[in-house]
């Protein structure tokens, strides 16, 4: 039979039993009483911070058997199982014994914390209400700079604050005037709070919660909203969870201490987690109060707002390192937009980025390091199309369940009351979501959105949730129709003003390549274009009506330029003949498209500037080698035919289809000159002979 991993064990086998048990409590505990019995009743003992005829440490320990039992400290909240050396010969039964002994003691132990706990609630509740309103010239209150929010006082100047769990009167804490506090002896403070209410017009609804009563004050006195006091960082988890269950739909947020040692924070952030709530953090060592007696601006740390003219001397203060939820292709905190043209997959490049940051197995985005966090995925359309994609891709990924929530209708997000349901559904949920993605925009804004007006109210939406749950928002948009709107995001030019990062995705028409450009980036330097691919996967188990394989797309790294100039390099001679002159015909004789691209050329057209620079020694040479060159390069994924055209696909076939647009552009620009002043010419000739 195990035993359990906190059993406290003394080896000394020569001692007796006594001594062994004395020796594990001094040790756990710095005390120890001089005798220890082993006769099964609970005894009390002075350990260090008691004072009076206090006596926090206890134990509880059988003799019968194996001598066995626990002790503690009530005020530290320790208990420790305890049994003497175990015998070699140790029979079943007497383990049993043990463990009984050991359950029995912390039976006791859990009696006497009770009995105990009652006792001091009822003697809290006598002090409290017979207790005289504190004054506000109180020495510790003008030291903080603070005012009195429903403290009382003792006879011999200490502040009293009560202490209740749910709605009784639980415990109270002492407030010395140099500042030192204490608990009630005996009182239950966990999960614990005291609450300052709401003035009459509070600054926002936000309800906070904090570690002691100063900082309480400070932040109460700063905005007039509710203040919860947790007493310490410990409970900030057990008072936020209360709240939430009894409030669903309240706007949280702790307000954490700035400590050396990280534990305010860290436990602020974990409760926040948790429920759903933002964490405020003053940017210096302090609390808030001592940010406020500081004469620093806590109203505009807690609200949101701040100066906005700075000495230099503050603003330089200390660096602001750029953080990231996807390094360099998402910023934390930030507004982004990603568009692309129908059909281009920014759908696909976004939900892969957003279900890479909502799975925690998910250690890199292709290539680019992730911080994981919940995710809001507010979809607009094809709802049927996304859950297939969205189960595809955690196939194909092999993950378990992701940290993603995803809605299965617009709202009109920019008015107050699309922004108000918005945050009531994720605050549902209890979580505080890093990331939200909006796809797409036009679907969830009433409005033009070619109006600056219009964009400004979206994009104030925007900011909103972006401030409320700390996180960073994603749009997803379409381009301009225009050819020379091709390039950027459809509608008002306010859209890339007020991007933080911008990403564009591009794809050729039936092609699975996909290229992802940064067209901003407000913070960091530009990245390189990033080439992915279209991989077309079975969802498994999803049929349709007539029973036929259901499949999606996944993003998979197609490469890199390096990678595929790398593959060129692998082609024989003939091979590089062959694209150099079709490369040669194109720039002469190659197709454009109604909108001015490339389309692509004839066979004859490239067949002809092939035949004219081979070395071959005679046409039937000429035409083998065209042949296998021209098969093999189709083969290899570089050119596709459709109807005798020949259309250059893949990376290279991205640069190239760049580059001849640009040549085929510029020789028709020169021709249509030359025509003109010919046409010129002879209207000059003429006039001259008329004359």
């Amino acid at each position: 039979m195990k035993l359990p991993a906190d059993w406290s064990v003394n080896n000394g086998n020569d001692l007796p039993p006594e001594r062994q048990a004395r020796e594990a409590i001094l040790e756990a505990l710095g005390a120890a009483p001089d005798e220890v019995s082993l006769d099964g009743r609970l005894h009390r003992f002075k350990v260090e911070g008691d004072s009076g005829t206090e006596k926090t440490g206890w134990y509880v320990l059988h003799g019968d058997g194996v001598p066995a039992g626990a002790f503690g400290d009530w005020r530290r909240d320790i208990t420790q199982k305890w049994h003497a050396s175990l015998p070699a010969d140790l029979t079943e039964e007497a383990r049993t014994l043990m463990e009984e002994h050991c359950r029995r003691a912390q039976e006791l132990r859990d009696e006497e914390i009770r009995r105990r706990r009652k006792r001091a609630a009822e003697t809290c509740r006598e002090i409290w209400k017979n207790a005289p309103e504190a004054k506000r010239e109180h020495s510790y209150l003008r030291r903080k700079k603070i005012e009195n929010h429903g403290l009382r006082m003792t006879g011999d100047g200490r502040l009293i604050m009560p202490i209740y769990i749910g709605t009784e009167l639980s415990s109270l804490q002492y407030i010395r005037p140099d500042g030192r506090k204490e608990f009630h002896y005996g009182g239950e403070i966990g999960g614990g709070y005291f609450r300052i209410p709401a003035a009459e017009h509070p600054a926002s609804e936000a309800k906070y919660i904090v570690e002691g009563y100063a900082t309480g004050a400070s932040v109460h006195e700063a905005t007039g909203c509710e203040v919860w006091v947790a007493l310490n960082a410990g409970n900030l988890g057990k008072v936020g969870r209360f709240l939430r269950e009894n409030l669903p739909n309240a706007v949280l947020a702790f307000v954490a201490d700035n400590d050396e040692s990280g534990v305010g924070q860290k436990k602020a952030q974990e409760a926040a987690e948790a429920i759903g709530a933002k964490v405020i953090v003053p940017p210096e060592l302090g609390d808030a109060n001592d940010y406020a007696a500081a004469g620093k601006d806590l109203r505009a740390l807690l609200l949101g707002t701040k100066r906005w003219i700075l000495p230099v001397s503050e603003f330089c203060k200390k660096p602001q390192p750029i953080r990231w939820l996807i390094k360099n292709w998402v910023q934390e905190d930030a507004l982004m937009m990603a568009f692309g043209a129908p059909g281009a997959g920014k759908t696909f490049v976004v939900l892969d980025m957003a279900l890479s940051i909502a799975c925690p197995q998910i250690k890199d985005w292709h290539g680019f390091k992730v911080k994981h966090g919940p995710v809001v995925y507010l979809a607009g359309e094809g709802y049927v199309g996304l859950k297939a994609r969205i189960a595809g891709w955690m196939t194909h990924k092999n993950t378990g369940s992701v940290n993603m929530y995803v809605s299965d209708e617009s709202v009109d997000l920019n008015t107050p009351g699309g922004v108000r349901r918005t945050v009531e559904e994720i605050r549902s949920y209890k979580v505080a979501p890093k990331l939200i993605v909006v796809d797409t925009l036009n679907r969830f804004m009433v409005g033009d959105e070619n109006k600056a007006q219009d964009a400004k109210t979206m994009l104030d939406a925007c900011a909103a949730l972006e401030r409320e749950f700390q996180c960073t928002v994603i749009l997803v948009h379409h381009t301009g129709v225009a050819e020379n709107a091709q390039g950027r995001a459809r509608g008002s030019s306010a859209w890339r003003g007020a991007m933080d990062i911008e990403l564009a995705v591009t794809k050729e028409t039936d092609e699975p390549l996909v290229t992802l450009k940064q067209t901003k980036n407000k913070d960091a330097e530009i990245q390189p274009e990033l080439y992915l691919e279209q991989v077309t996967i079975d969802v498994p188990g999803w049929l349709d009506e007539d029973g036929e394989q259901i499949t999606t797309k996944v993003m998979e790294l197609s490469g890199s330029v390096a990678g595929e100039v790398e593959k060129e390099k692998t082609l024989t001679k003939a091979q590089h003949f062959a694209l150099q002159t079709y490369i040669e015909a194109a720039s002469l004789e190659g197709l454009l498209d109604p909108e001015g691209s490339f389309r692509g050329l004839t066979l004859d057209a490239w067949r002809e500037v092939y035949y004219r620079n081979s070395s071959a020694d005679n046409a039937e040479s000429k035409r083998q080698a065209f042949h296998r060159a021209r098969q093999s390069l189709v083969d290899l994924k570089y050119l596709k035919v459709q109807d005798d055209i020949y259309i250059p696909i893949g990376i290279w076939g991205t640069f190239e289809k760049k580059f001849l647009t640009e040549q085929l552009r510029a020789k028709q620009s020169v021709t249509e000159r030359d025509c003109h002043v010919t046409r010129n010419e002879c209207h000059a000739y003429n006039s001259e002979l008329l004359a």
